[in-house]
């Protein structure tokens, strides 16, 4: 072979790895794009759907455990008053009362005094961060809500924006 005919075959093979390498750039590119997109477009899409259907029943679920541990929380203090209240009555020395006192006691429906705004208030101070939890993933679901609310008037703008987009990536890789 001559070297006409080397720089030829060389001159042909350097063009078949130009046009490879140009390939591949694209396939790059593509993929670059791909994974770009993936990440800020369709998995943030992916969490604001799942928030926005989940969302709304965590936040109730929440709430209701909330008010679980309220509830019982208000009944085990009402218990612990009910129960000092009885003790003090109790510790009297029998002795000390008249025979018909006796038997009125006996009889008669004793009712605890009970501070209820008491109870609620210390409830409330006992539970303020749990609220206030609450509340913040309330925020975060309503926020949610809102930004899907203008994405759906936006998602035409987008595909135009995808489209420069990949365009950039194009020419940059």
């Amino acid at each position: 072979m001559t070297e006409a005919q080397n720089n030829a075959k060389n001159d042909e093979y350097i063009d078949s790895l130009k046009d490879e390498i140009s390939y591949l750039k694209e396939i790059l590119a593509s993929k670059v794009f791909e994974e770009d997109n993936l990440i800020n477009f369709t998995c943030r899409e992916i969490e604001t759907d799942y928030s926005l259907k989940f969302g709304v029943y965590k936040y109730k679920i929440k709430e209701y455990k909330i008010k679980i541990k309220k509830t019982k929380r208000t009944i085990e203090l009402i218990k612990k008053m009910v129960n000092q209240q009885s003790s003090n009555q109790f510790n009297k020395e029998i002795s000390d009362l008249e025979e018909n006192q006796i038997k009125i006691n006996q009889t008669k429906i004793n009712k605890p005094k009970i501070n209820m705004s008491e109870i609620e208030s210390h409830i409330e101070n006992e539970f303020k961060e749990e609220v206030l939890e609450l509340e913040t993933e309330t925020a975060k679901v309503n926020i949610l809500i809102e930004e899907h609310k203008n994405n759906l008037s936006k998602k035409q703008d987008f595909k135009e924006l995808h489209s420069i987009y990949k365009d950039c990536i194009r020419k940059i890789h």
